[in-house]
């Protein structure tokens, strides 16, 4: 996968979870890293909101491998990447298949600076309603 600087991180696909948004049929692929141990699948994604309510690279999902491969796909969990807070780190992109055409109006979306140099998370909710969360003031 292509980073944020430009270099490669080298992940395994595993396979793909098949989901509804909006009535529309959608799907996300899973990777595993291949560079490092994790019982964690890695779903980097973008949609809709990127760059305008959320971060414009991509957000992430991390859930727990199963032993039945039975999963649920909770964007309430989705964050944004290191990369998001600062240049110093690399971070992985979502590859063109991982792009959602419907806005994901779910977990870590927007970050903003206000007047007082205080650092703010808009989250959203499972309402599609946003909170502000304070990071640092």
């Amino acid at each position: 996968m292509t980073t944020s600087k430009g270099t490669r991180q080298q992940f395994r696909r595993l396979g793909y979870f098949e989901f509804e948004i909006e009535g529309r049929k959608l799907n996300l692929q899973a990777y595993k890293s291949a560079e490092r141990e994790s019982n964690e699948l890695f779903i980097p994604f973008k949609d809709w909101t990127s760059g305008k309510e959320s971060y414009s690279a991509a957000r992430y999902l991390d859930i727990e491998e199963t032993a039945d491969d039975n999963y649920v796909i909770d964007f309430n969990y989705a964050y944004n990447p290191y990369c998001a807070y600062s240049d110093d780190y690399v971070c992985p992109l979502p590859p063109k298949e991982n792009w959602l055409e419907v806005k994901v109006l779910a977990g870590e979306m927007t970050i903003m600076v206000d007047a007082y140099c205080r650092t703010w998370l808009l989250l959203g909710g499972r309402d599609d309603s946003l909170r502000e969360v304070l990071l640092f003031s």
